[in-house]
């Protein structure tokens, strides 16, 4: 908005006039961030799945279990 436009309509409208002026503003602003966080979010995912695949398919992974000690484990002879 060109500051000439907006001061005509705080003289034709008022405190409406600034309200929406406002509103107006800051949606534009709201939206360009909107939009940058869009893009870093699609650029986190894109790494996020070349790091899995890496993670997945170049490590092997060791798991371990966690057994108190009232459980034991009986093993079968064969």
């Amino acid at each position: 908005m060109a500051t000439l436009d907006l001061i005509a309509i705080i003289k034709k409208h008022g405190s409406m006039g600034v309200l929406v002026s406002w509103l107006l503003w800051t949606n534009m602003r709201l939206s360009s961030v909107e939009n940058k966080l869009y893009m870093c979010y699609d650029k986190i995912g894109q790494t996020s799945r070349i790091d899995n695949y890496r993670t997945r398919y170049n490590t092997p992974q060791e798991l371990y279990a966690v057994l108190p000690n009232e459980i034991k484990i009986k093993k079968k002879d064969a």
